[in-house]
């Protein structure tokens, strides 16, 4: 339950980051990283998140959101990404 509250939030911010218009977006990959020098916390990186279109077309923004950044925190929690999971996340309505 938490982690599709989390997803949902996260895939409404990174919505208004598409293109104006762009309903061909259909999902992002935002990379995992390892945001304490090896001492195993991780998170996600706002820098660069693809941008996926229906017709294989992919964009790369740049987030800046604190409410984007907000909800990464747990969801990196919930989701290991120092395993190396990158974070893909359904953009459809």
């Amino acid at each position: 339950m938490e982690e599709t509250a989390l997803r949902q939030l996260v895939a409404r911010r990174t919505r208004l980051f598409a293109a104006p218009g762009d309903r061909a977006v259909s999902y992002a990959v935002i990379e995992a990283r390892d945001s304490r020098l090896g001492m195993g916390h991780a998170d996600y990186r706002t820098e660069n998140v693809e941008l996926h279109g229906a017709h294989g077309t992919v964009d790369y923004v740049d987030i800046e959101d604190q409410t984007l950044s907000t909800a990464l925190g747990p969801l990196a929690e919930l989701l290991r990404p120092e395993e190396g999971a990158d974070l893909t996340v359904d953009l459809g309505d």
